[in-house]
């Protein structure tokens, strides 16, 4: 650890779609050369697989977090404090299904809270859940492909005319898909 940060590395995996192959070669290394994982969730196709492949990795999973909290802007902030306080004493990996930049509110908040404290994120992308829906719709080109997170569908009952929600000042205004444009929506949960 050097003086300029205060924190040891935390470096961020995608683990992709949801199969060992998808995969990145980076993801991949990074995996080999842990000891120990933290996955936000052990409910992901590819934990199993990297369970099996790799046994020397020791495996903790964030899914306790989810049973005890209310809501998932409590489970994420959780699931960042808990990580924080890690990389108080040790560099580690945390692994995210898909891509960490897409979809993934524990890694915007870990990034935000890293430039606060001073202390390094590294981030290796992985296969997001995006591509392979495209491929499977045969869709070549995504520009005309509107994503929603359904958590954020959820703020609409919220909002005002301008698009504010209260009580979440730096939340930028919805954008509504667009009617005529595929819609493909995200993280829909039981609850």
């Amino acid at each position: 650890m050097t003086s300029d940060h205060s924190g040891h590395l935390v470096t961020v995996v995608g683990l992709g779609p949801g199969a060992f192959e998808h995969l990145t070669v980076e993801a991949l290394e990074e995996l080999k050369r842990a000891d120990r994982i933290y996955v936000r969730t052990a409910r992901h196709p590819t934990v199993e697989d990297i369970q099996a492949h790799l046994p020397h990795l020791e495996v903790h999973s964030f899914d306790a977090v989810y049973e005890v909290c209310d809501s998932f802007e409590e489970v994420y902030a959780q699931i960042v404090k808990q990580l924080f306080e890690r990389a108080q004493l040790e560099d580690i990996l945390y692994a995210v299904p898909g891509s960490p930049s897409v979809d993934e509110t524990t890694v915007a908040l870990l990034v935000e809270l890293s430039k606060h404290n001073h202390w390094p994120v590294k981030i290796v992308q992985g296969l997001s859940y995006v591509e392979p829906v495209l491929a499977a719709a045969k869709l070549y080109d995504s520009s005309w492909t509107t994503v929603v997170d359904a958590f954020e569908i959820d703020l609409l009952a919220s909002e005002n005319a301008v698009g504010e929600v209260p009580g979440k000042p730096g939340r930028l205004p919805w954008r509504a898909p667009t009617p005529a444009a595929p819609l493909l929506v995200s993280q829909m949960h039981s609850r």
